[in-house]
């Protein structure tokens, strides 16, 4: 489209097999277009929205054809640096009975460079998890599973954080950073969590 951006339409047709779990066997054909733009753009990144066909090789479990996504933008503004994350698309679940659920992922990141080599960062997100559910089949139907799971479950993550990093030349950074993270289920039985992770970062790759 011009020098700094390209418009890409991506297509995949995944065939999931799973020998030791044939429950979760499933076709998929994900189709998505977008926007690839280079690090010298004034907004860089990805910007990709499509639509996604999830068709189970087991009737017991739910389809799904709907609105998948994938953004990871930047903009640049002197010292200021704001990134946007939107992710959604079918994830596999450890859960025997849930075998996948449909993320949706949304997070804004800003960072401000007070010297050269300071900086400070800040942001949040926020996930929501809908699990899928096997469904009873009619009597004298095959394919399902003997035992049948109700309603699916509800999970939803939040997270903020904050840090500050020094830059070492031009290509190394290493940070502290602080994430509180809060999560919530709709099941009884998963237990809740919240709580405070810290540690450092180490980034390694082209001067922002």
């Amino acid at each position: 489209m011009t020098s700094l951006t390209t418009f890409v339409v991506s297509a995949d047709g995944i065939q999931d097999r799973f020998v030791l779990n044939p429950l979760r066997n499933a076709n998929n054909i994900r189709v998505l277009p977008g926007l690839e733009m280079k690090p010298h753009a004034l907004v860089s990144g990805r910007v990709f929205v499509g639509v996604r066909r999830f068709d189970p090789l087991n009737p017991a479990v739910q389809r799904y054809q709907g609105p998948i996504a994938a953004v990871d933008a930047t903009f640049v503004a002197r010292s200021l640096r704001c990134n946007i994350r939107v992710a959604r698309d079918l994830v596999y679940s450890y859960q025997e009975l849930q075998p996948y659920f449909l993320l949706t992922d949304l997070g804004l990141t800003i960072t401000h460079r007070f010297t050269e080599s300071w900086d400070a960062v800040g942001g949040g997100g926020r996930q929501k998890l809908d699990y899928s559910h096997v469904v009873p089949l009619p009597a004298g139907e095959t394919g399902a599973d003997p035992v049948a799971a109700g309603p699916g479950q509800n999970g939803k993550v939040k997270e903020f954080g904050a840090g500050v990093g020094y830059r070492f030349g031009r290509t190394l950074r290493l940070g502290i950073d602080g994430l509180y993270v809060e999560r919530q289920s709709s099941d009884p039985l998963l237990g809740n969590y919240k709580g405070l992770r810290a540690g450092l970062s180490v980034t390694y790759g082209l001067r922002q």
